[in-house]
This record gives structure tokens, sequence and C-alpha cells, in this order.
């Protein structure tokens, strides 16, 4: 057994408790192989390969209690560093017995293990990095002369232990540069010179290229990740792109997605992106191309934990209404079969994510088992990579009266998603064609964001806000300045 299996946990791997009957741990392996195979004939399972292979793994051990004493005794005896932390904190410790359902909201925060967040051992994580870059017609001139400077300046940064390929795209794709080691550099760059501008915006044909020179490289010893940077919207091959998306990120593949000047479907992006557990941004101004997608590249180059997620097992009553992460780049993020998807963890920086469970009504009093909590991900510097940690989510249901103190943390996340909230409902209200309510709703939050110093932003909104009277929709322009900058207020660190 190698020092990967210091951190192997065969309980949280198969996601039981440690008390679980034999015919529990059949149970819970056989779902686990359900939903793979399930994965398999094209239905989203939220299970990777590598997790199938922990599930039986972990099943061997537990029947065996030979091998399980000599699995947990070797984890005593080899001091593993390299690991990430977990921590859950709840709004709330104490719950009411009410006849309506309750809001519980889980903060879920991931840092590296303290030696591994201070020592200057770590160093920069390898990248199997994929650019798919728009080439159509309206790329022509700056746009296209700031992106291929972009690509050649991340080349000039890659090391020769990382891996580049680029794919240009229009109405048709184009390899650039297959998938290689970056030893060339000049050879490289002069590849991606090479890009013009010309066709339509088709990103299913970029895409799925992509993914192809990404897999050629793919090991989860790498951040493999594609970032896709495009101008223009995709005409009738959104959904095909979205499957592509989750399927790559079954693989262990993560997109990021940039949108540059107004043409873009933010909502298409943002899907694309939060099925991998990337992230989605808008480049207002083409002069910002370079250092945008520099930035993203440095902190993937930064990445401790690859493949970050959190799955719930949550108890009878309970549901997940929604998750979103809130850093380090605030981005809703879906929920699929209970697993919420988190991308990367940096080595300085924490992934955090905010998620909602809906409680029954008429809880029993005494403690309940409201969920557990279990994060996985890959360390990259791990000879094993595949690292679990959990945690249980126990509340106090009570008929008796009590007063308890909020948790800060949470209340101040959820009150500043609220101001992106509050956008989200002023477009809803414009696509059921109910102006005046969108138009409350943007004064509304213009009135929240002057309240808080973001007097520009707040100008802006009560803009947008007389445009809506007159023209009953956003301007493009505004719709996204207003979306990704309240977004960006989620996070303090990045937002202000």
């Amino acid at each position: 057994m190698d020092s990967g299996e210091a951190q192997f946990d065969p309980y949280a791997a198969l996601g039981i408790p440690q008390d679980a009957s034999q015919d529990l741990m059949e149970l819970a392996l056989d779902q686990i192989e359900r939903r793979y195979k399930a994965q398999e004939r094209g239905k989203r399972g939220g299970v990777t390969p590598v997790h199938v292979k922990n599930a039986r793994r972990a099943y061997e051990l537990l029947s065996n209690p030979n091998m399980l004493f000599a699995a947990m005794k070797h984890t005593r005896e080899i001091d593993d560093r390299y690991y990430f932390n977990m921590k859950v904190t709840t709004s709330r410790t104490q719950l009411p017995v009410i006849d309506e359902p309750q809001i519980l909201y889980l903060r879920v925060d991931f840092t590296p293990g303290e030696v591994t967040s201070n020592t200057a051992e770590r160093g920069n994580s390898n990248l199997n990095l994929t650019l798919v870059l728009d080439r159509s017609n309206s790329m022509h001139g700056a746009r296209m002369d700031r992106v291929k400077g972009a690509a050649s300046q991340i080349i000039d940064n890659l090391t020769g232990d990382d891996v580049i390929s680029v794919v240009a795209f229009s109405d048709r794709a184009s390899v650039l540069v297959p998938a290689t080691k970056v030893r060339d550099k000049p050879a490289l760059k002069a590849q991606v010179a090479m890009m013009t501008a010309y066709g339509s915006t088709e990103i299913y044909h970029g895409l799925s290229e992509g993914i192809r020179q990404n897999r050629e490289f793919l090991d989860s010893k790498y951040v493999n990740h594609i970032i896709l940077l495009t101008d223009g919207n995709t005409y009738g091959d959104e959904e095909q792109c979205v499957q592509l998306a989750s399927n790559a990120s079954i693989e262990g593949i993560g997109i990021s997605a940039m949108g540059l000047g107004t043409d873009w479907n933010d909502d298409f992006l943002d899907r694309l992106a939060s099925s991998t557990g990337g992230s989605s941004q808008y480049i207002r101004n083409v002069n910002e191309v370079g250092n945008f997608i520099n930035n993203h590249v440095r902190h993937l180059s930064s990445t401790f934990a690859e493949r970050l997620r959190v799955v719930l097992q949550v108890a009878d009553g309970v549901e997940i209404d929604s998750a979103f992460k809130i850093a380090p780049l605030p981005q809703p993020v879906e929920v699929n079969d209970n697993e919420i998807l988190l991308g990367i963890l940096e080595g300085r920086r924490a992934t955090t994510a905010i998620i909602q469970l809906r409680l029954v009504p008429g809880l029993e009093e005494g403690l309940f088992n409201v969920c557990r909590v279990i994060g996985m991900g890959d360390v990259l510097l791990n000879e094993q990579p595949a690292y679990h940690t959990l945690h249980d989510v126990v509340a106090d249901v009570t008929t008796m009266q009590f007063e308890e103190e909020s948790n800060t943390a949470i209340l101040d996340a959820l009150s500043r998603l609220a101001l992106y909230r509050m956008q989200e409902q002023a477009n809803d209200a414009i696509r059921r064609g109910e102006v005046e309510e969108a138009t409350r709703r943007l004064e509304k939050l213009a009135t929240r964001l002057l309240a808080i110093g973001q007097q520009a932003l707040a100008t802006h909104v009560l803009h947008e806000a007389h445009i809506v009277k007159t023209t009953h929709m956003l301007s493009a322009e505004g719709k996204k300045t207003i979306k990704y900058n309240t977004r960006m207020l989620v996070n303090p660190q990045e937002g202000e």
C-alpha cells in the first residue's frame, strides 16, 4: 500500500456510516455502480470512474476485517501532508417544530491543509490546457489581435511540463496547435499567429474538437481544463454543447467560458461552465482580453486539488433547493443527483459554496440528522490523488422557545447573494412582460447598491430601469454589466 492510502476513507467512498451492516455496504456499492452505468447510457449520474474504483476498493476492505485492519494500521503510520480541509457551518443549529417547510443554509469551505498551504515546496501544478477560440467574422481586427496576443502570452508563461492545445472555430473547427508539451514556444506561437477571422459562430464544432484535444493528455495528475472564448451567439447547438460539457466533466475536464462584447448568450455560457464546475466571465472591453485569460490561467496553475465536488446524502424529508459557489469566482452551480461540482481548489484561495436545503413540515422533536456532506477531490501532489472527507449535519429540533445567533458568515454571503438574485428577478419579470415589476426591482436594487457604497453600479442600474420603462427590455450591455457585477459582489475579495 502506498502513501495515497493514508487519506483513503472507505466509509466516505461508499457514503455509509461506520456502523453500516454488510447489506448496507452492498446496497451502497450497487447504487454507485448503477448510477455509473446510467451515465454510460447518456444519463447524468454524478459518478466518476475514480469514484466507482474507490467504492469497489472500499467494499473489498470493509468486507475483509484483516485487510481493513492492515489499511488502518498503515494509515496511522504514514504522515501524508497533502490533504484539504472541509468546514461545514449551518445557518441554524436549532429548529422549531412547526407545520410548514423550513429553510436551512449550509456553507461549505474547502482549504488546503495547513502544511501544504504554507510550504514553498508545493510550486505550480501542471496544466493540460486547451484554448477554444472564436474566429468568426465578428472577431476581425482588434479582437483577433488581442486574442492571439493573449494566447501567445499564455504559451510564454507555461512550462515544459505543461500541455497546450489551441482550437479555432467559426462554422467549423481547426486545430491550430495539437495537444503537445510546451517545448518549442516560438513554433507554437507561430501556429497561433496564423488564425484569421471568417464564417459564423457554431460553438459545438470548436468545443467538441477542444475536448478531443484535451483527452490526448487527460490524467488525474493534470489540471485538465478548457477555456472557451466567444463574442457571438451560437445557433441551434446549445443543448448539444451543454451535453458535451456534462460528459467532459464526468471524465474530469473542466470548462471555463468567457464572453467578449455584448452579442453572446450569458445564460448559455453559465450553463456550459457550471456543468463542469468551471466559471463564466464577461469581458466588456477588447483591451481586457489578455488580462482576463492570463489571470485565469495563473489561478489554474496554482491548483492544489482538482475535480472538487460535494455529495450530499440527505435524510428523508430534506431536499436540496439550490447551490451557489461564492468563492473564488462567484458562479451559480447545478445540483445533479445530489452532487455539486465546484471545480478547483487553489493553494492560496478557498473554494466556498452556499447550499439551500428545504425541510418538510412537522419535524419530530429531538436530534435530527439532516445530511452527510462528503467532500471529494483529486489532490494533485499525492501518489493516489483521490481524497475524501465528510461531515454530518445535525440539528436540534425542539418545541421550546429559543434565541440563537445566526451565523454571520452565512448571513453576509446571503445578503450579497440577494443583490444578484434581485437582478435575476428583474430579468424574469421582463420575460413575463411585467415591466412595472421589473422596474421596481431594479430601483430597489439600485437603493441597496448605494447603501453598500456601489455608487457607479447603482447609477448604471437606474439608467437601465429607465430604459426598461421605455423599451420593455434591458440593453444588451446593461444586462451583462448588472449581472456580472452583482455576481462578483458575492465574494468581497473579488468584487470590491
